[in-house]
């Protein structure tokens, strides 16, 4: 307008003029001036394919694949992350793998995981170990192979660990053998396919294993078994010294018995237990013992066996109790008054004051356990005697004092097994002797029974029995019914007038008399001292002292007149008897008899004294 400078001079701009302008991206835009003169905003140019941001949107070439020149990851056709670069086109090339590397994955897409190394890191190979097992080796983290490791060891007889053991950690090696004992026998045992040991092969079983008619015939004396190889066929019933138990192998033998005998077994070797049958293999038990009270851990058994067949049965105590043995046998046949039947005859006389006496001497030690009084003996062995009296009545004494054997004795009337009992003792005043006395007065004329028995199973010894009969009469005058000097008395006083005159001293003495049984107890010193000087006699005594009343030629001691010893009491017509130096009594009974000189009789103190 003004014709200076052009249009609009003095303005910013010409009034609908374009221009180049800078945009905010940095690209080459253009503005236009507008109604006022004045620049408009810079417009960004269209998006080319450049590798920049022309339009100011959405970074550099977008709009196309990518940005021209750029690169990116990208998953390979072998699946690893590989790399792509944008091409002038702005169109993504093809994906390049990366380089392989250890790591047990295929990253080059040529030739599968870890091509170009030795191997492929993680896996696994078999190999040969040292030893000559089949090992494995594993490829490392640097892709190469490690040190052939040998397997865990098998079950296979070979050593596959390498560590010089073969089949070590199991019981054995496999097929191996090896000695083996089970209880005291020697056998042998395989090694399994699984190296466990097998059982202990024994060897062959003994021809005795199985009961039957043919094995072994037992005769007295020592002869040798086994149980090694034998089976367990079969097993005793518990009874008293045969508890329960499971058993061990077991062994046969056939017992002939011909007459009743008392039998002894001994077992030795091992832990045995000892039974006996009764006519067959599986027949009743007579006997049986676990632990003999001699022979442990063996066994040992008594029995007495009437005639017949019996199987004797050697086994052992449980599974572990079997091996070699010595089995002893004793076969005593037994006394014929073991039994009632066989009762042995006592002699009846009425030579000496109407009557007799004996005295016995015997053993339980083949006696048999058959018969027991009310008072005892059940258990213990017993022996039988019968006395068979005739005439009137008869007094009678019975006792088995200065036996070794603890005893118990009965006595029946009539029938030995069923006649009634008359009496029954197991002791002499309960502390003073533990063998008996039995005083029975005016028996009938008739057969009597006398049982000696055991107190219990351990008695087996010898006893010594009395028996003394005579014909009725008051008590104290006659063996049959002695007066009892009971222990501790000091004196006793009586009157012989009208009593009879049955016995006599070696020193005198041929008028009625009294007699008295006289108990030593075991411990006592057996010093004793019997007299009559005292103001209670009246006559010319005589004392004898016998050891078997009925037997005068037992006498151990006589005194008519002690002489003048007496003092003022009738010295001259007094008797006194006592214990010397080696005359002490041993522990037994005595008969002690006040007499008198021939036509002497009446009334009597009879004193006793410490010694």
């Amino acid at each position: 307008d003004d014709c200076v400078f052009g249009p609009d001079n003095g303005f910013a701009c010409v009034r609908g003029s374009t221009g180049s302008c800078t945009t905010s991206c940095l690209s080459t835009g253009s503005r236009t001036c507008s109604g006022t003169c004045t620049w408009g905003a810079c417009v960004p140019p269209a998006e080319v394919c450049n590798g920049l941001d022309d339009d100011c949107v959405g970074g550099a070439d977008n709009g196309f694949d990518c940005a021209r020149g750029s690169t990116g990851s990208c998953t390979t056709s072998c699946l690893s992350t590989g790399s792509r670069t944008c091409s002038d086109t702005c169109v993504w090339g093809s994906c390049v793998p990366p380089v392989e590397v250890c790591n047990g994955l295929d990253e080059d897409c040529i030739d599968g995981a870890d091509n170009g190394f030795t191997c492929v890191m993680g896996s696994v190979r078999s190999c040969t170990t040292g030893c000559g097992s089949v090992g494995q080796q594993t490829c490392d983290g640097s892709c190469e192979w490690s040190a052939c490791v040998p397997p865990v060891e098998v079950c296979n007889g070979r050593d596959d660990d390498c560590d010089g053991s073969t089949d070590d950690g199991f019981d054995c090696i496999q097929g191996a053998s090896e000695v083996c004992t089970v209880g005291s026998c020697s056998g042998s045992r395989t090694c399994s396919a699984s190296c466990t040991w097998g059982g202990c092969d024994l060897g062959p079983a003994p021809g005795n294993d199985a009961c039957s008619d043919t094995v072994p015939l037992l005769t007295a004396g020592v002869r040798t078994g086994t149980t090694c190889g034998a089976i367990d066929r079969t097993t005793w019933s518990p009874a008293a010294g045969c508890a329960a138990s499971a058993g061990g192998p077991d062994v046969f033998y056939r017992l002939q018995i011909t007459e009743r005998s008392q039998v002894v077994l001994t077992a030795t070797g091992f832990n045995t237990v000892l039974y006996v049958r009764a006519a067959t293999c599986g027949g009743a038990q007579v006997a049986c013992n676990d632990d003999g009270p001699v022979v442990l851990p063996g066994s040992a058994l008594t029995v007495t066996l009437d005639p017949g067949l019996y199987y004797v049965v050697v086994d052992g105590h449980d599974a572990t109790s079997l091996g070699a043995f010595t089995l002893t046998t004793s076969i005593t046949p037994s006394p014929a008054h073991d039994l009632c039947a066989g009762a042995q005859e006592i002699a009846f006389s009425t030579g000496t004051a109407g009557g007799g006496g004996t005295v016995i001497t015997d053993s339980l030690a083949l006696a048999a356990d058959d018969y027991a009084g009310t008072c005892g003996g059940s258990g213990g062995r017993d022996l039988v005697y019968r006395l068979t009296t005739t005439g009137g009545g008869q007094d009678l004494f019975v006792t088995t004092i200065g036996s070794t054997a603890d005893t118990v004795v009965y006595v029946r009337a009539g029938d030995c097994v069923t006649g009634a009992q008359l009496g029954c003792q197991s002791a002499y005043r309960t502390s003073v002797d533990r063998n008996p006395v039995l005083v029975f007065d005016n028996l009938a004329a008739g057969t009597y029974y006398i049982f000696v028995d055991g107190q219990d199973a351990t008695q087996t010894g010898a006893f010594r029995l009395e028996v003394n009969w005579t014909g009725q009469d008051d008590a104290g005058d006659r063996c049959g019914q002695p007066y009892e000097w009971v222990p501790g008395t000091a004196t006793y006083c009586e009157n012989t007038d009208g009593d009879g005159n049955e016995y006599t001293g070696t020193c005198g003495g041929g008028d009625g008399e009294h007699v008295y049984f006289y108990v030593v107890p075991t411990g006592s010193t057996g010093d004793y001292l019997f007299h009559t000087c005292n103001g209670g006699t009246d006559f010319n005594t005589v004392l004898h002292l016998r050891s078997a009343c009925q037997d005068s030629a037992t006498e151990i001691n006589c005194n008519n007149d002690i002489g003048g010893s007496c003092g003022g009491t009738g010295g001259w017509s007094r008797s006194r008897i006592a214990s010397g130096s080696t005359t002490r009594l041993s522990p037994g009974i005595y008969y002690l008899f006040i007499d008198g000189t021939t036509g002497q009789d009446g009334n009597y103190c009879i004193n006793t004294v410490p010694w």
